[in-house]
């Protein structure tokens, strides 16, 4: 893939990314979750790229993409206070 179609699947995935993290985020609120949330996400978007005609490759080519995405959504949603830290 080049930087133009890795770009555009990004921006075509970014508010079903968003409304993914919020949604687990939501069903486990729990601090010190992150890498299950971060899992099952995976599980879900593994799934649905496999019943998918794979127009970007493979899912082991997509995923550190969309992982560092997500990384970076929940950073901000933390440093926001959008994600509110439990004591």
């Amino acid at each position: 893939m080049n930087f133009i179609e890795v770009f555009k699947l990004i921006l075509s995935l970014f508010p079903l990314i968003i409304n993914a993290v919020k949604t687990l985020e939501a069903f486990v609120p729990a601090q010190g979750k992150g890498a299950e949330k971060l899992e099952m996400l995976k599980t879900m978007l593994t799934t649905s790229y496999e019943a998918s005609d794979k127009a970007y490759g493979t899912f082991e080519q997509v995923w550190p993409v969309i992982q560092s995405t997500v990384t970076g959504i929940v950073n901000m949603f933390n440093s926001t206070g959008l994600f509110k830290k439990s004591n």
